[in-house]
């Protein structure tokens, strides 16, 4: 027999189980060669919709499913999670509802009219360059470990880049000679992003100690004790070195933040922002222009005061 759903449906009759319909969405992802790291956000989205709902007794029918099904999953998401990680959820539902509307796999869109949580305005902290140099100076020193670290950090700082972007670095991607590096970015798309000068000298000590690690032959740039480093062990050395520096407030994003701010702050085009930084819609710039607008206003009537010309 199959399960009975609360709206009176037989589970199993549809053709439209729940868990086996994500299946082929994630079928659906490997074709448009999405990222593992994006693949992994819609997954989680779906799979912790599956458990909500048999945790709940609520129908595990994607044709059975309702608005207000949706609804109470991210309700409760909100009574544990942040607005932000709710928001996200709920995107990564909108896409797999709609993957199942375009495969004419269920009747109805049951998130057709659905809003998406509000999430507040987050205005991140932008790290200080005093508050930089800090993390820096806890990195000085010529063993393999300091010239590696220092090099990480020098990237971010130098480059804004993502965390995914950094981690995914092979030696083939570094060209000292331009003072650039090639990230893969959101979308698998490819871009080159300009280092500056301190970033390429860091790299370069980097890879003369690099030389004499016992891992040497592999391709990907950054190495532990046990080989290529992942995202995670990127982002504990970030986390590691701010302590050091009493800055526990940074994070890895914390350099973006600070690196899109410097190129606003600049004046820019948008365009050559949005390519820099690797965006894909405006929206994104806009986010961070707002978010970062009073701080740059405040720095610009310190540099220049209309009060001052008088």
């Amino acid at each position: 027999m199959g399960r009975r759903s609360t709206h009176g449906a037989d589970d199993t009759t549809h053709g439209g189980d729940l868990p086996f319909l994500i299946e082929g969405f994630a079928i659906s992802l490997d074709a448009e060669n999405l990222s593992a790291r994006t693949k992994e956000t819609y997954l989680e989205a779906t799979a912790r919709l599956t458990d909500f709902l048999a945790a709940t007794g609520r129908p595990l029918d994607a044709n059975a499913i309702r608005r207000t099904d949706i609804e109470a999953f991210i309700a409760e998401l909100l009574t544990h999670w942040s607005a932000a990680t709710a928001a996200n959820r709920y995107r990564s539902l909108l896409r797999f509802f709609r993957y199942l509307a375009e495969e004419e796999l269920i009747e109805l869109n049951p998130m057709a009219h659905m809003r998406p949580p509000r999430v507040p305005e987050d205005r991140a902290p932008i790290p200080t360059a005093d508050e930089l140099k800090a993390l820096l100076a806890v990195c000085v020193g010529r063993d393999s470990t300091a010239r590696r670290d220092a090099a990480i950090l020098r990237v971010f700082m130098g480059t804004g880049v993502r965390l995914a972007e950094i981690a995914g670095l092979r030696l083939e991607d570094v060209d000292l000679a331009n003072r650039q590096i090639s990230v893969f970015g959101k979308g698998r798309i490819r871009r080159t992003v300009g280092t500056g000068n301190r970033a390429a000298q860091a790299l370069h000590r980097y890879l003369v100690v690099r030389r004499k690690h016992e891992r040497a032959a592999e391709q990907a740039l950054w190495l532990g004790t046990k080989g290529r480093m992942t995202e995670s062990g990127i982002a504990q050395v970030v986390i590691r070195r701010a302590k050091e520096a009493g800055l526990p407030h940074l994070h890895p994003h914390s350099f973006r933040h600070f690196v899109a701010n410097a190129y606003q702050a600049s004046e820019t085009l948008d365009g050559e922002i949005m390519s820099l930084m690797g965006w894909r819609s405006p929206a994104m710039l806009r986010r961070y222009a707002s978010g970062n607008a009073a701080a740059r206003a405040l720095a610009a009537t310190r540099d220049s005061n209309p009060g001052d010309r008088l």
